[in-house]
């Protein structure tokens, strides 16, 4: 990184805001944590992570324990179909709480010492304290999901079947700032 760029910030006194800055560029996933219990025969499952960028904590419950997908080597068309026709009836809720704290921290400064918040742009709209925020808009958003969960299977190394990913079809209901 060039640390040229930083000669149009006015104020030397600021540098350890700078010094915290570039921390926070390169700092990596702080905690992440995820258990699912089993519960009636139903899964209940929470996550925390805790990072710089995207911080985030889920809670999610399985309503009918007989929706599961599993893909394994299957038709596209086929497995569409099924995906299709067994998210309208939501197998799965979750709740989904999302915090991006180097956003949050960037519109605080901005809304509250404008001055410090220009001393850091370096070259017409480009703002160091801005550009920490990771690209994302909003500085928390909470998210409301029923739908169905599908799990795409792989043979591992031992020739086990394993899930290799998932993904999600449903309703979303979000918002945030």
């Amino acid at each position: 990184m060039n640390l040229n760029i930083f000669h149009n910030i006015r104020n030397q006194s600021d540098s350890w805001l700078t010094v915290a800055l570039l921390l926070i560029l390169e700092m990596p996933v702080v905690a992440q944590w995820s258990h699912v219990w089993n519960i009636a025969e139903r899964d209940l499952g929470a996550s925390l992570t805790l990072d710089p960028y995207h911080s985030y904590s889920s809670v999610f419950f399985q309503f009918d324990k007989s929706q599961a997908i599993y893909i394994w080597q299957q038709d596209e068309l086929k497995l569409y179909a099924n995906i299709l026709r067994k998210s309208y009836i939501p197998s799965y809720g979750l709740v989904e709480f999302t915090v991006y704290p180097t956003t949050a921290t960037s519109a605080w400064v901005e809304s509250n010492d404008k001055k410090l918040f220009d001393r850091f742009t370096v070259y017409r709209d480009f703002n160091l304290i801005e550009s920490t925020s990771g690209g994302y808009q909003e500085p928390w958003s909470g998210s409301l999901f029923f739908g169905q969960l599908a799990a795409f299977l792989t043979l591992n190394d031992e020739e086990e079947l394993v899930i290799a990913a998932s993904g999600a079809s449903g309703l979303v209901l979000t918002g945030g700032l």
